[in-house]
């Protein structure tokens, strides 16, 4: 099976049992102006990922992007046969456990967001 690239609004895909991630994940950013937009999902015959981005304006502003998105706040989940299960948000080149990113407080939060909305 070849990989099968889909990029999507976020709103029309089905994020099942990740949808509570998601909206906690997007009420953390909010506050900040960042809002979550578009999913890019990566089917393969070991399974599917997802990487959740912003196309808000700010990026525009932001010269050192993340990984393969053009935005510097990104959540990837991946999820796969043999390869296990990771769940992050990256921050610029900051990677962070997505239950850590929960547990961080308001201003810890604006720290890390900083250099990248201002």
């Amino acid at each position: 099976m070849e990989d099968n690239i889909i990029i999507l609004p976020i709103d029309d895909y089905n994020f099942k049992y990740h949808k509570k991630y998601l909206e906690k994940l997007k009420e953390s950013l909010e506050p900040f102006g960042i809002y979550l937009d578009k999913v890019q999902l990566i089917e393969t015959n070991k399974g599917t990922s997802f990487t959740v981005y912003s196309t808000g304006p700010f990026v525009e502003n932001f010269k050192e992007f993340s990984l393969e998105s053009e935005s510097p706040v990104i959540w990837k989940k991946i999820a796969s046969k043999g390869f296990g299960a990771h769940n992050f948000l990256y921050i610029g080149k900051t990677k962070i456990k997505l239950n850590e990113w929960f547990n961080y407080s308001f201003e810890y939060r604006a720290q890390l967001l900083n250099p990248i909305i201002h």
